[in-house]
């Protein structure tokens, strides 16, 4: 190509036109296979670390990229057998950069609370962190943070009457920190629906152009992404093993959760009773999948009921709850102004509001009774949330003739 950035081979239009609209935040996928052997952490780590070093077409920049990245990889990421040697290497050198999740807990026994962190993977805990990183990172405290930390080993230090040597020092999330909705909309007015398909297909690691990809079969399996997206939406997929149904729950976001084994208790997914300190995974994720779901085994019928609840209405989310709670203010505050008001028809609305979902608490598990009188819960949160004050027909008759006069 004369006058043109040369690009090697592999590199087709739809390649060009990403590495010219997103510029440093692509991604070879086959680079990120060739990694993930022997390291058990997630794609997106992977990725991460790849987009920073291997951003580019340039196969000379790539494989330079990928050296840098191999070196990072095996100084920094370790095994869950190697925690002692962590420690020791701690001691020996004073300070040491690791890549690994960190998770922090908030000791409120210690008299003026006492945050502590935890390296996930080599399990080690009791790690002194600064305050105002916790304040900055704060999903550390729900669901965890996988991290570039740099340690420090300080046996000066004491905690309780016990030495805690371990010293949080520095950390880097491992994430775009400078992601722009904005940018991506803009971007994505120079694709096509077709391309921007192909797009999100590779991206979750599929070759939109293979000939087993119909457009029914790609959508299908972007339909896997819309549980990430859309707030509650359920969705099962049946399918065979080994055909990616749990991949995408498990490798490409830090915001889903995959429970392997298809079981999870009420404790595991809506937290401890009087514990905020565990908090459920609906809490601390996005999105929670189970894999390999046998059959539908409750425990009790109790617990049966309150997944069905949490499903449809998703009752312990805090935007649901404060959404019903200013329901029921409006809807109370437009009842006692009508009735003060003497509204006509305000007898209708409550006979509606009142019997109509009687048969519905015996008959039906779920809210549907609402959709019916919904209407009527309308009009009196409008009667609820009017700024004027409400008269009645005789008051406003009565000053009107007043004015008159």
């Amino acid at each position: 190509m004369t006058g043109q950035e040369q690009h090697p081979v592999w590199v087709d239009d739809l390649d060009r036109k990403l590495s010219e609209q997103f510029p440093g935040r692509i991604v070879r996928k086959d680079l990120v296979q060739r990694l993930k052997v022997g390291f058990s952490i997630p794609v997106y780590v992977l990725e991460y670390l790849l987009g920073k070093y291997c951003s580019t077409t340039d196969e000379s920049q790539i494989e330079s990229g990928l050296t840098s990245v191999k070196e990072m990889i095996a100084e920094r990421i370790v095994r869950s057998d190697q925690g002692e040697l962590i420690k020791a290497r701690l001691q020996r050198f004073r300070a040491m950069k690791l890549i690994d999740m960190i998770t922090v807990t908030f000791d409120e026994k210690d008299q003026g609370g006492k945050y502590w962190a935890k390296l996930a993977t080599c399990g080690l805990d009791k790690i002194h962190i600064d305050e105002r990183l916790t304040h900055q990172y704060e999903r550390m405290l729900t669901g965890g943070v996988w991290a570039n930390v740099e340690l420090a080993y300080d046996d000066s230090i004491t905690h309780a009457g016990v030495t805690r040597p371990f010293v949080l020092k520095r950390m880097q999330p491992i994430q775009i920190a400078s992601a722009s909705l904005d940018e991506y909309v803009r971007a994505r007015r120079n694709f096509t629906r077709e391309e921007w398909v192909s797009v999100l297909m590779r991206t979750m690691g599929y070759e939109a152009s293979h000939p087993d990809f119909t457009w029914r079969t790609k959508l299908f399996y972007l339909l896997r992404l819309v549980p990430m997206v859309e707030r509650n939406y359920n969705l099962i997929e049946l399918g065979p093993k080994e055909t990616g149904k749990s991949f995408v729950f498990r490798e490409i976001s830090p915001y889903s959760n995959l429970l392997s084994g298809g079981q999870g208790g009420v404790t595991d997914l809506f937290g401890w009773k009087n514990r905020r300190d565990k908090p459920g995974l609906v809490v601390r994720y996005d999105v929670v999948a189970f894999d390999e779901v046998a059959g539908n085994n409750f425990k009790s019928a109790n617990d049966k009921d309150m997944y069905k609840g949490y499903m449809e209405q998703e009752p312990t989310e805090l935007a649901n709850m404060f959404h019903c709670a200013i329901i029921l203010v409006l809807l109370a505050r437009g009842l006692w102004r009508s009735w003060k008001a003497r509204a006509p028809g305000l007898g209708l609305f409550l006979v509606l509001i009142g019997i109509h979902p009687i048969a519905y608490y015996f008959s039906h598990p779920l809210m549907d009774f609402r959709q019916p009188i919904e209407p009527a819960i309308v009009v009196l949160m409008a009667a609820g949330a009017m700024p004027w004050r409400l008269r009645s027909g005789r008051q406003a008759q009565a000053d009107t003739a007043a004015g008159g006069a």
